[in-house]
């Protein structure tokens, strides 16, 4: 649940693909993750370092984690404790990146690991540049992006799914 491996995100109208190294950081200061641009043909069209501040993995959320998988209702019950622990990848810092979708125009949303009730995405452009960020729900499952049209999935107090419309304004 906490990994860190690379994120692809796919802009087929724009015929581009953008791998997203966001491996966790090691330390809390001068964290970076980066982002590929390829064309088609897997030619570099532009690589970037973004900076941002990390967010440190609790111990006891690591430890929930654990006490849920080995609960009774759990999917891992009566497994010991040290079974699951050890194979577990356990890093100082949550990855920086733990969402990407790709807008129709090719520009790039990155959702950034957090902990408060909002998630940011960091929006950047085709060429690579910030444009901006765009605060949302963390419940909310962003699904599409046109232009500036955004489409998510968000869901009521009954847990029912509902698909929102929004639009960005810049």
């Amino acid at each position: 649940p906490y990994g860190d491996a690379p994120l692809n995100a796919f802009a087929t109208a724009a015929e581009r693909v953008y791998v997203i190294d966001r491996a966790a950081a090691t330390s809390a200061r001068g964290a970076t993750f980066g982002v590929t641009a390829l064309n088609l043909k897997g030619d570099t069209v532009w690589s970037r370092r973004y900076p941002y501040t990390p967010v440190a993995l609790a111990r006891a959320t690591v430890d929930s984690f654990v006490n849920r998988l080995m609960s009774p209702q759990g999917p891992r019950p009566g497994i010991p404790e040290a079974a699951i622990r050890e194979p577990l990848y356990v890093p100082s810092f949550l990855a920086a990146v733990t969402d990407a979708i790709a807008a129709t125009d090719g520009s790039l949303w990155l959702r950034l690991a957090g902990t408060s009730g909002n998630s940011q995405f960091l929006v950047i452009a085709p060429n690579g540049n910030l444009v901006g960020t765009v605060p949302v729900k963390r419940s909310v499952l962003v699904s599409a992006i046109d232009g500036d049209v955004v489409w998510m999935i968000d869901r009521d107090e009954d847990d029912v799914p509902f698909v929102v419309k929004a639009r960005v304004r810049r």
